[in-house]
């Protein structure tokens, strides 16, 4: 497990199967690009000075390469500035009213010790079956049902296993990002 160390940003758009650890959190994280290189996902961690304040960063962006390298630069680089201003939130903000402008909403909700959260792309439940038959949110509800109270890793590794059996073992419709999360 990667003990991410004070201040520290961490993340990128590199295909990666890891499990990271923040006082603030524990998670469990899966990243695949469709073409296998550098990814259309961006997945970023970044804590504070004093390791009080954890945020967390995911975003499916349209494309490879180049202009995938531009946004996650600026993303990380706005996570840095940030990172010890309890208005830290604003790129995270700025990010989601992005998404907005795109017909997607945001909903704030309160976390405490103990809960669990599942992030993902859409690449996840758009996942096909040989006849185009998608993976969609009740396969996802199905195994985290079933696997929720496994450790984190158990869990991301079901939902991996759910998925590939659905598409016969192929990842390369679109990039999927997943990452389940603990609050210390």
């Amino acid at each position: 497990m990667y003990r991410m160390h004070c201040p520290e940003v961490w993340g990128g758009i590199k295909g990666i199967s890891m499990d990271v650890r923040t006082n603030a959190l524990t998670a469990s994280l899966y990243s695949h690009s469709c073409d296998g290189g550098k990814g259309g996902d961006i997945y970023y961690l970044s804590v504070c000075d004093n390791d009080l304040l954890t945020r967390i960063a995911i975003a499916d962006v349209v494309g490879h390469g180049q202009p995938v390298n531009h946004i996650s630069q600026w993303l990380y680089e706005g996570l840095v500035v940030q990172m010890n201003s309890l208005d830290g939130h604003r790129i995270l903000t700025l990010m989601n009213s992005m998404a907005h402008q795109h017909g997607l909403e945001q909903e704030q909700i309160s976390i405490a010790k103990g809960d669990r959260l599942f992030i993902y792309t859409d690449g996840v439940v758009e996942s096909p079956d040989a006849e185009g038959n998608l993976f969609e949110q009740e396969g996802l509800l199905s195994v985290l049902e079933e696997f929720g109270n496994k450790s984190l890793t158990e869990l991301k590794e079901a939902v991996l296993a759910a998925i590939h059996r659905h598409t016969g073992g192929s990842l390369t419709h679109d990039d999927i990002t997943l990452m389940a999360v603990e609050v210390n």
